[in-house]
């Protein structure tokens, strides 16, 4: 089965070979920089795609994933995000 070459996949493959899981649309927000207890934050990402409101929901998931996994794979590329699991010792 080929591989995916959806931002999402990339970015969902990459954590895993980090010791990482992606399970949430936050976790994809996070990774694109969105401070998710900020309603402003999360207001802003999510109406950027307001064309998509009515309808399916499922479309409207997968793009705003894909576009916080793009952002994150660009910050990735750049070295301004690692994903590297931290020791035991350096979590203290």
């Amino acid at each position: 089965m080929p591989q995916s070459d959806r931002p999402r996949d990339v970015l969902f493959r990459k954590a895993r070979e980090g010791g990482y899981t992606l399970g949430s649309i936050g976790d994809y927000e996070q990774l694109a920089g969105i401070n998710l207890q900020s309603e402003q934050e999360r207001r802003a990402l999510w109406w950027k795609f307001q064309s998509m409101f009515h309808g399916e929901t499922q479309p409207l998931f997968d793009a705003v994933v894909d576009h916080c996994a793009a952002i994150a794979l660009i910050e990735i590329e750049q070295g301004r995000l690692c994903l590297m699991r931290r020791q035991a010792s350096e979590r203290a």
